[in-house]
């Protein structure tokens, strides 16, 4: 089975546009016209996949930015601590 690759243009399956095309480590990459990002594995399946939200605080932060950064960060020391074995207590 022969992959066909990635095109601007392209029509995928779901009824999405590709926007832009690019490769890392020789895998092709998609980005979709309605945010997602499609990703084409070795044996030629395509996957997509919405990226997270990155975590920006303003020089001016609301309190509400402040919690939502608190509450990933948090989320984030934990699954760390939890995949090397320590143990974290909440709210530290």
């Amino acid at each position: 089975m022969t992959m066909q690759p990635f095109e601007r243009g392209m029509q995928l399956p779901a009824g999405n546009t590709i926007v832009k095309v690019w490769y890392a480590n020789g895998t092709p990459f998609a980005k979709l016209l309605d945010g997602r990002i499609a990703v084409q594995k070795g044996d030629g399946t395509i996957k997509t996949y919405r990226p997270q939200k990155m975590i920006v605080i303003s020089r001016n932060p609301k309190i509400g930015s402040l919690l939502r950064g608190h509450r990933r960060t948090s989320r984030l020391l934990n699954k760390i601590a939890k995949q090397s074995g320590m143990t974290r207590r909440k709210g530290k």
